[in-house]
């Protein structure tokens, strides 16, 4: 019994790690009620409502992780709405392979090989998470 509810926390664990993704968000700001619904806008111009900026968050990683994961956090800490203010590919890592051989021919010996160098990149997305202003109510 303690092995089968063992096996049920297991896979339920490595279920959410693995729908997940691969994404990381940083986030610094204050930090309100859960909200159920966050707005997207990529341009600001384009927010119909009165706002304060909440604060700031940087999301890395790869796929469709980042949007995932950035708008769990923005839920998380209250937000209603997400800027997208910046969206680019950055270099995470370098890795260089070397393959080499020898050959023995009659008292030569030569030494042959390949170089790969490998550059990882991900995606970076940095954010404003916005609290939208109350709106006043016009009295009749």
């Amino acid at each position: 019994m303690f092995r089968l509810r063992s096996l049920c926390a297991a896979v339920a664990f490595l279920s959410v790690v693995f729908m997940a993704g691969c994404a990381t968000v940083e986030y610094v700001g204050q930090t309100y009620p859960r909200t159920q619904y966050v707005d997207y806008y990529f341009n600001q111009e384009d927010i119909p409502r009165d706002y304060i900026v909440m604060g700031k968050a940087i999301a890395s990683g790869s796929g469709s992780a980042i949007q995932d994961n950035l708008l769990a956090e923005a839920k998380m800490r209250g937000a209603d709405a997400i800027l997208i203010q910046q969206f680019g590919k950055i270099a995470r890592g370098e890795s260089t392979d070397w393959n080499s051989y020898q050959r023995k021919n009659k008292n030569v010996k030569s030494e042959h090989g390949r170089e790969n160098t490998y550059v990882q990149e991900i995606s970076r997305v940095e954010a404003s998470f916005l609290k939208y202003k109350p709106t006043a109510r016009k009295c009749e």
